[in-house]
């Protein structure tokens, strides 16, 4: 079992490695994201505001990375793991936040974020509220609380953050590009679970279609974002040409980006480009065949980032093509993280629909052997049990004496 499931290969993928330690790994094939967030780590000048944001995930994400890695979870998202310099600095700011100047606490709060550390982050921006903060820093401050309340209690801080990123806005202390990212996470996150009033919502939408409109005055990769979220808003009513006129613009602008200022930032405008696209043809218009060159597209971009596959997975799997689906669910948990419990869930649903029980099952006791504390894996396997003779016993002897690890729900 262990063997079939060395997930991200017995020296785990890169973005295990730059979870863990917040550095390029050698070695190790780079991911997009990964590329991404170790060169904004490495080249980010400490003392000015405007760290890159490239993707925040769910908390769920460090701890499926800790388990793997056999790291303490508590230990990782608290850095009392700290394998790296860039780990050890970013502990000793948090250790005495009071020597080091706001720009510091911004920007290790940025990347403490960004690695899903967010209880340490959320204590370095309150800390650095305390100093009366105004104009640009108090944008800086609110964006995070944004970020880190998206990512852990459903945007509840979200509606005052935004009040009072519009105020500095409208002030004139934020530079266009700045001010953009804010937009295009405000169009965003309203359409999706109308995380911000609707009158916030229409502001930011109007104010980024002024910055949109002014040229020069934002990155090619930000305006490729903007047009993206911007898609969501036509494609929620049920207007799948206008959705794609914006991506259209979206993919324009990604490609400028690569023509201009080429890496992996760059690139991460197109890919997400694709992942939109994926996305507007599974639900917005239908077409599979569309869908389905998107996720071919998606993988050749970035064939080493499990989500790529996971999403080519899901194509495969609308259009009934569940052996294919089934496969590529699996390509992804053996890439490793992010999502890898994720992706084995549903490549055991592809494999019970083919009639493979035996292999469905295989897939859950992987997980148990993870996580054998967890109940929703182990209700997950028992289903899957009652299928297959001695499965049952299987899953016991998975949940049976042992260490016990902490839940999720406790760090």
């Amino acid at each position: 079992m262990s063997g079939r499931w060395s997930f991200g290969g017995a020296g785990g993928n890169a973005f295990q490695a730059v979870m863990i330690g917040l550095e390029e790994p050698e070695g190790l094939a780079l991911d997009i994201f990964s590329e991404s967030l170790c060169r904004a780590v490495a080249g980010h000048d400490w003392e000015t505001f405007g760290f890159p944001f490239t993707q925040v995930f769910e908390p769920s994400v460090l701890y499926e990375v800790a388990l793997i890695q056999g790291i303490e979870p508590l230990a990782l998202a608290t850095l009392e793991h700290r394998p790296t310099a860039t780990t050890e600095r970013l502990a000793a700011v948090v250790a005495a936040p009071e020597v080091h100047p706001s720009t510091a606490l911004v920007n290790a709060a940025s990347i403490l974020t960004c690695a899903s550390r967010f209880a340490r982050a959320s204590e370095l921006v309150e800390h650095a509220a305390t100093r009366s903060p105004s104009g640009r820093e108090a944008f800086e401050l609110d964006w995070l609380r944004f970020v880190v309340s998206n990512r852990t209690d459903d945007g509840a801080s979200s509606p005052t953050a935004f009040a009072r990123m519009q105020a500095v806005i409208e002030a004139g202390d934020v530079p266009p590009s700045r001010a953009m990212d804010a937009c295009t996470q405000a169009v965003v996150w309203y359409v999706k679970r109308r995380e911000i009033p609707a009158e916030t919502f229409r502001w930011f939408a109007r104010h980024g279609a002024e910055l949109s409109a002014q040229a020069g005055v934002l990155t090619s990769g930000g305006l490729s974002a903007w047009y993206r979220g911007l898609a969501m808003v036509p494609a929620a009513t049920g207007q799948p040409a206008g959705a794609r006129r914006y991506m259209e613009k979206a993919l324009e602008a990604a490609e400028v980006a690569e023509q201009t200022n080429p890496g992996a930032d760059a690139r991460n405008a197109r890919k997400t480009y694709f992942e939109s696209t994926i996305k507007e043809h599974l639900y917005v218009t239908g077409d599979l065949d569309a869908a389905l060159a998107a996720g071919l597209a998606l993988v050749a971009l970035d064939p080493v980032w499990s989500l790529s596959h996971g999403e080519l997975a899901e194509v495969h799997e609308r259009r009934g093509e569940t052996e294919l689906a089934a496969e590529r669910y699996e390509e992804a948990a053996r890439l490793g993280p992010p999502s890898v419990g994720h992706h084995l869930v549903r490549a055991a649903r592809c494999r019970v629909a083919q009639g493979q029980v035996d292999l469905a099952l295989e897939h859950h006791l992987a997980l148990l052997a993870l996580d054998p504390s967890d109940p929703a894996i182990r209700r997950a396997a028992l289903e899957v049990a009652d299928l297959v003779d001695g499965g049952a016993e299987l899953v016991a002897v998975a949940t049976g004496p042992g260490p016990v690890l902490m839940g999720e729900q406790d760090w």
